[in-house]
């Protein structure tokens, strides 16, 4: 399998990490908070995902025809094969995404096993309440889309501010990594514990 001469450069000065299945690639590289790209090949075929910080951004397809990036990349994403973790610096990771970077990341999360899909009232474990208030230069920051990823599960939950800057969920006690995005573009990255049945966060961008 042909891959492009810089891509090529990156993942022989990475860091081998192991062989993963899909769902324990996801836990695996956000629980370590990774920046790396994720291999998995099939005949002549191969797909690059790019996490940065422990979250997958960007994706690139290689085939015989050429090289697809970012959303048409992740079209091609086959969960049953296995995935080889390559941990390279996050400035490289950083590079790779800004030309591969993905917009329609709900396919990363479709078809992910039963385990991952966090129950909540009576039938599961007990939800709380979570806000979140984001500013931008001290101002409330309206249309910041919030991410709000469990630890351990490849399912997230997102939403986006209102006009005071505010982004609420109703998601499972535990450890999140928050991610604010504005205009497709990553600002802010922390790990949030959710322990009570109200919270809330201020995130200053």
């Amino acid at each position: 399998m042909e891959i492009t001469q810089e891509l090529e450069n990156i993942l022989k000065n990475s860091d081998y990490a192991g062989e993963y299945t899909y769902n324990n690639m996801l836990g695996y590289v956000f629980d370590n908070n990774l920046s790396a790209i994720i291999l998995s090949e099939i005949n002549d075929t191969g797909l690059l995902l790019i996490s940065d910080g422990g979250e997958i951004e960007g994706a690139v397809f290689v085939d015989k025809f050429g090289v697809l990036y970012g959303d048409k990349a992740l079209y091609k994403l086959d969960k049953s094969l296995n995935f080889r973790v390559f941990v390279i610096e996050d400035r490289l990771a950083s590079a790779v995404i800004s030309r591969a970077r993905i917009y329609k990341d709900s396919i990363l999360k479709e078809h992910i096993d039963e385990s991952a899909i966090p129950h909540v009232g009576n039938f599961g474990v007990e939800a709380s309440k979570v806000i979140i208030y984001v500013y931008l230069n001290n101002n409330p920051a309206e249309g910041a889309r919030v991410i709000m990823k469990r630890k351990g599960r490849s399912s997230y939950n997102h939403a986006t501010t209102s006009s005071s800057g505010i982004a609420s969920f109703l998601i499972p006690k535990g450890d999140y990594l928050c991610t604010v995005m504005i205009k497709y573009r990553t600002d802010f990255k922390t790990k949030l514990a959710v322990t009570g049945p109200d919270e809330s966060f201020r995130i200053d961008l």
